[in-house]
């Protein structure tokens, strides 16, 4: 029986990557945040891992009404939409739901922003303002790095580490049972 649940906890530490396998958003076309100056003709989302037919989003506008997308469609990692008429000017949420390579469902939002005729006259304005400013300032260019940590593998060496430890005590438990 000892030996039975010593080999189950072993082999489930020594397969971790299945067990913290889930899928995410690696892409998207709009991007989060993103500032459009024209209407998107579709969206693009792209996971990490393959996804499941039944995988879906809807667009929500500005007024918390759904946008018509068309031809929505799953090839391998990638999500497709396209939207039949131009966008107006303003705020939208992605909202997606797929289901991943492991079988569960999962789901986020991506905003966007789509500026309006009004907004783009302003913002040339004060594009041309902000150019001549800095005509006059000269700096050199601040490069920022940014690391995200990567829980996935931190799990991953952690099972690992704990595996190793399960076998050394493996081990260790069958030798001191052959010299008694």
């Amino acid at each position: 029986m000892k030996k039975a649940l010593l080999l189950f906890i072993i082999c489930f530490l020594l397969f971790p990557n299945s067990t913290f396998a889930h899928t995410g958003l690696v892409s998207s076309s709009p991007s989060e945040g993103e500032v459009l100056t024209v209407s998107p003709e579709e969206i693009v989302l792209e996971f990490n891992t393959k996804v499941e037919q039944g995988s879906q989003f809807q667009v929500i506008n500005p007024s918390g009404n759904g946008v018509a997308v068309t031809g929505i469609s799953v090839e391998d990692n990638m999500l497709y939409g396209m939207f039949p008429q131009e966008l107006q000017g303003g705020d939208y949420q992605i909202l997606w739901n797929i289901i991943g390579a492991d079988g569960h469902p999962i789901e986020g939002e991506i905003s966007f922003t789509v500026e309006s005729e009004q907004e783009k006259t302003s913002n040339e304005e004060s594009n041309q303002i902000i150019n001549k400013d800095e005509q006059s300032i000269e700096e050199d260019p601040v490069v920022v790095e940014m690391e995200r940590a990567n829980p996935p593998a931190i799990m991953s060496t952690i099972a690992v580490i704990l595996a190793i430890l399960a076998i050394v005590s493996f081990f260790y438990v069958i030798r001191k049972g052959k010299i008694q």
